[in-house]
């Protein structure tokens, strides 16, 4: 059955998004708001946060990038209707940034990637860009649900993806990629990492949670 956009839906797009993944991938129904719209806004409002993080990140500062992050982090979760869903981002973010931190401990580590200076580091990573690996986490069922069960497919999307971000973000100033094999390192790390996390993003929607099991008889 069709999802159908209420007044209450068009006023809160990223939560209507993160509600209805499925439903954002399709093409809209006669007289339906577009679902695609809802995407562009989340896109919109990602990029905005991805701006600040390389800004803030070319000056040695972390803290624009994280500010932006956490307000971006915040709309989307406080917007969702559930706190099992606000849980399930929440659990996305935190393995976004652990899979950050360990592909900077092999780009940075293997002297394929530098970031500027920036004191604020958690091992390899500065601040802000944790953040933004916290941001990215809730566009993967919005933005790239279509990727679920296309592991190729999301290899190739993230190997392109991140090799472009990593460009763009070097042209500002914000990291330096080392001449030679570091682009293609990076595709590659990218390539390994966007599978990996729209298939937790999957299966942290299927996973049970504490209120299904209470919701199961019980054998006598």
């Amino acid at each position: 059955m069709m999802a159908s956009v209420t007044r209450s839906d068009r006023m809160q797009p990223a939560a209507w998004a993160l509600r209805e993944p499925a439903a954002c991938i399709r093409a809209p129904a006669p007289g339906e708001s577009g679902p695609m719209k809802k995407i562009l806004a989340q896109q919109i409002g990602f990029q905005f946060v991805w701006l600040c993080c390389a800004l803030g990140g070319a000056s040695g500062l972390s803290w624009p990038g994280a500010l932006a992050c956490a307000a971006f982090l915040a709309l989307c979760i406080t917007a969702l209707p559930s706190a099992t869903e606000r849980g399930r981002v929440l659990a996305l973010s935190a393995a976004a940034v652990a899979t950050g931190l360990a592909l900077d401990a092999v780009l940075v580590g293997g002297g394929w990637l530098r970031y500027a200076g920036d004191p604020l580091r958690l091992g390899a990573s500065p601040l802000w860009i944790l953040a933004l690996w916290a941001a990215f986490a809730p566009t993967l069922p919005v933005a790239f649900g279509w990727l679920r069960g296309r592991p190729a497919l999301g290899a190739l999307a993230g190997a392109a993806g991140g090799a472009l971000a990593h460009a763009a973000g070097e042209r500002l100033g914000a990291l330096g990629v080392a001449e030679g094999a570091g682009l293609a390192a990076v595709a590659l790390a990218w390539g390994a990492a966007m599978p990996a996390l729209v298939a937790a993003s999957a299966w942290l929607e299927r996973a049970p949670t504490g209120a299904d099991a209470d919701a199961r008889p019980v054998a006598s």
